[in-house]
């Protein structure tokens, strides 16, 4: 697989496009769940080594899953360990993904990572999951209140503790028309 996103890299580099990779662990072993307690167990040590090789590979951004799960382990302390320990070895920035947690887990989460160097987060179901079953009028109602103040309000989080990607990558020096010569 090392070898595929490398490949993939290189491609997405000579096309001058960004590669946004999203890796999710799962169990070696069919006989123990992901949503288990031995799983959850390792499940740190999981995402931190998968953060250290694939960085290594050279996408411009790790789309990664929080490395404690919730449901067997609240401690704040040991979530912002794991989350300083992805960022001790990840090369490029990192983003925290939602996995469909419920809001408020979700919240905490994103507070903690990026506290502990995560640049922000690409969360989907933890910000809207609720309005699937909605009718269509409810269901804008709620994207336009309840997810719009969700999004902000991690938004807020990723601003005030985020690691900056200006940590990773230069910002260039681009001229106003640079579309136009752009090749």
């Amino acid at each position: 697989i090392e070898n595929l996103v490398h490949e993939i890299s290189e491609t997405c580099h000579a096309h001058d496009l960004p590669l946004f990779l999203e890796p999710v662990s799962y169990s070696l072993d069919t006989s123990v769940s992901k949503s288990s307690a031995e799983f959850a167990a390792g499940r740190p040590e999981v995402v931190c080594e998968t953060a250290r090789r694939l960085s290594a590979l050279g996408p411009d951004v790790l789309k990664l899953e929080f490395p404690i799960d919730a449901a067997f382990d609240e401690d704040d302390s040991h979530w912002q360990a794991a989350c300083q320990a992805i960022s001790q070895v990840c090369q490029v920035p990192w983003a925290l993904l939602s996995a469909g947690v419920d809001f408020p887990v979700f919240e905490r989460q994103v507070r903690i990572a990026c506290q502990g160097g995560a640049s922000g987060f690409l969360g989907g179901r933890a910000i809207w999951k609720e309005c699937i079953a909605m009718a269509p009028a409810d269901r804008q109602q709620f994207l336009q209140t309840t997810g719009l103040e969700r999004l902000k309000t991690l938004s807020n989080l990723a601003q005030q503790h985020g690691r900056p990607w200006t940590d990773f990558y230069q910002p260039i020096e681009a001229k106003e028309d640079w579309y136009i010569s752009y090749a």
